[in-house]
């Protein structure tokens, strides 16, 4: 990829105008969830664990004998093994994998102008199968390659960083599929997303100034240019300007209005030729036969109508007294 972080970070400015507080309560309602599911999980497993352990250690200092050691492996054993603690892995699960690919899918809406909503960030549960299973592969694949060493756990997690993406783009395909594909796009642009992350490192540190409220109010810029980046390397923005529209303009939503009726993702396109609807062509990406163009569909070219040939207008009749005089 040539762009560098600055350029993309700057689109993100442009599609955050007017949708800046919608993509802030968007990324809250997230991590709201999120951190409800990690809270009611903590809470069940200190109950089923942590509670008996702390009921042992007081009624042994009350009758003056030996406390146990609750920090000691014993505990932490049980912490870890505890089946509440599974449970609140496998909720986290289900609720975190849906929401993590329909995160992916409102900001690539809010990145192609096309009338992003709240719900979209809930709209992935209707694929709910594709979507926990690609969340329970990537944390396998990133934790297997994270045994080796750390750096190849972060590689390995760079390399699946567009599969949600992907399958919020093409619900369609399987999990194995979208983390083939996002290994192939990541080939030769790991570092640069690494860099795209790295250089929000000064708006990382004032948000932990304040004890991680900023994170919220960040968020939303952080997911837009990560949107735009996947734009990049998904070759998205190549069929925008191959079809003569510029990724960096701050064109308008499309509102209320059907998307397909204003062109693909309420940019203005060129008219299709006589009615034409957009072809089904496909290209090999990855191993997986994807479509085309914007979204899935390639752009057809209008084409010019070949010359009619001159017909002479049929002679008119006269019905008898009609016939004008003659000189």
């Amino acid at each position: 990829m040539n762009l560098s972080s600055s350029v993309l970070k700057n689109r993100a400015k442009i599609k955050l105008q007017g949708m800046y507080g919608q993509s802030l309560l968007v990324t809250l309602i997230y991590t709201m969830c999120i951190s409800a599911v990690s809270s009611i999980g903590g809470v069940f497993t200190f109950l089923s664990s942590g509670l008996p352990m702390l009921k042992e250690a007081f009624s042994a200092m009350e009758n003056g004998g030996y406390s146990p050691d609750i920090s000691g492996d014993g505990f932490n054993f049980q912490m870890s093994f505890s089946p509440f603690s599974s449970l609140a892995s496998i909720a986290m699960l289900l609720v975190g994998g849906p929401m993590a690919v329909g995160l992916a899918h409102y900001f690539l809406r809010v990145t192609d102008r096309n009338n992003p909503q709240l719900g979209d960030l809930f709209a992935e549960f209707k694929n709910f199968g594709n979507t926990v299973l690609l969340t329970l592969l990537t944390g396998i694949f990133t934790f297997l390659w994270s045994l080796l060493f750390i750096i190849p756990g972060i590689i390995a997690g760079l390399s699946y960083a567009m599969a949600p993406y992907i399958m919020a783009e093409h619900p369609e395909i399987g999990p194995m599929d979208a983390l083939r594909m996002s290994k192939d796009m990541m080939r030769g642009n790991k570092g640069d997303y690494f860099l795209l992350h790295l250089s929000f490192i000064g708006w990382y540190l004032l948000c932990v100034l304040t004890l991680g409220v900023g994170f919220i109010f960040l968020s939303p810029y952080v997911e837009t240019a990560a949107a735009e980046f996947f734009n990049e390397v998904s070759g998205k923005n190549v069929e925008k300007r191959n079809a003569g529209i510029d990724p960096d303009a701050p064109a308008p939503f499309a509102g209320g209005i059907n998307a397909q009726q204003q062109g693909g993702y309420g940019y203005a396109q060129p008219p299709y030729a006589n009615g034409a609807t957009p072809s089904q062509e496909t290209q090999d990406f990855g191993g997986f036969r994807q479509p085309q163009g914007f979204n899935g569909y390639a752009q057809p070219q209008a084409e010019e109508s070949a010359p009619q040939p001159f017909e002479a207008a049929p002679p008119q009749q006269n019905d008898g007294g009609n016939e004008p005089p003659q000189a």
